[in-house]
Formats: C-alpha cells, sequence, structure tokens
C-alpha cells in the first residue's frame, strides 16, 4: 500500500489480479483504489477488465490497470492493451485501445 495525494491506494503486479485473497488482503488495509500492471496475450483482452470489475465490485475501490500494448517477447508477440479505470462499483469510467500509443484518463472521486 502507498499513499499518493490522499489516497490510499493498493499495488498489484499482473498475476495478482487474478488472486481474490491478493485483492481482499490489499483491501483489508483500507484502500481507496487498486492500480496494477498487467499483460495478456491478445486473445486474452477480456481478462484484465473482468479482475478489475471484480476487485471494484466485491471491495467497493476505484481500479486502475496498465495493461501493455505491443510486442514484448517472450511469448508475447501481440498484447491485449486496453488499459483502463473502473469506478468503486465495477463501472468500466475509460478504457484505451490495443495500440500502444493509446492512454485511459479518468478523475477519480472519494
Amino acid at each position: 500500500m502507498t499513499e499518493v495525494g490522499g489516497w490510499r491506494l493498493g499495488l498489484a503486479v499482473c498475476r495478482d489480479t487474478g488472486v481474490p485473497e491478493h485483492a481482499a488482503k490489499t483491501a483489508a488495509l483500507g484502500i481507496d483504489g487498486y492500480v496494477a500492471g498487467v499483460v495478456h496475450a491478445d486473445h486474452e483482452a477480456e481478462v484484465h477488465g473482468e479482475r478489475a470489475r471484480r476487485v471494484a465490485a466485491d471491495h467497493g475501490v476505484w481500479v486502475a490497470t496498465a495493461a501493455f500494448a505491443g510486442p514484448t517477447g517472450g511469448g508475447f508477440n501481440r498484447t491485449s492493451g486496453r488499459s483502463g479505470l473502473w469506478s468503486a462499483d465495477g463501472e468500466l469510467v475509460a478504457e484505451a485501445s490495443a495500440a500502444p500509443d493509446e492512454i485511459a484518463r479518468a478523475v477519480f472521486i472519494k
């Protein structure tokens, strides 16, 4: 957990987002938002969105994912991209495309 501008943020790295216990233990720290860096293959484009919606809905926190877009090598020749932001009730607020130069941006409110 880290604090930025008065927001308590729980941090996750890729696979953490698929482990419900990680989100639960992180949320138990009293976070306002859950932020994660993820990479998925292009055929897994919905995975991080599904996970983000689950975390938001289960724990009532904002969720932001920074999803790698473009080739990484090492088996990820085509990645999903689609970074996104979800409100504390699990609604998608902003989403980037799969293009490497796209961004998702929103203003979080408490």
